[in-house]
């Protein structure tokens, strides 16, 4: 489940309604992926573990796997040297022209500078 949570967290969900939505919404081989041999836990179970769960200890523990698996060492966000990226994609539908084919954009940007790193389309 604290896969699932974390995983939602990156993805964009927020809070255990959120997550719950999230998790449900995947296609079953990641929820096998994520260690649930059968339909994942619903909003309750989510909710139930997020109550219990001391967000110290939680930091804490990520920070650790964070500096021990990835070899980065996060002390607090004014002095990490990590670079966000963010990506974003458009699909265009050629909404003004009947039968017209869409468009995909994607563009990376990163959080240093804000320039567009790298942009692809088709």
């Amino acid at each position: 489940m604290l896969t699932a949570v974390i995983c939602g967290l990156l993805c964009g969900a927020r809070g255990y309604t959120g997550i719950a939505e999230w998790l449900h919404d995947l296609l079953v081989d990641v929820w096998h992926w994520m260690g649930h041999t059968r339909r994942p836990p619903k909003l309750d179970a989510f909710r139930d573990l997020l109550m219990k769960l001391d967000p110290e200890v939680l930091e804490q523990a990520l920070k650790e796997w964070i500096a021990n698996d990835l070899q980065l060492q996060i002390d607090d966000a004014e002095s990490t040297n990590i670079e966000v990226i963010s990506i974003d994609g458009k699909t265009l539908c050629g909404t003004l022209r009947p039968f017209y084919q869409s468009g995909s954009f994607i563009e990376r940007s990163g959080s240093k500078n804000g320039l567009c790193a790298g942009s692809v389309s088709s």
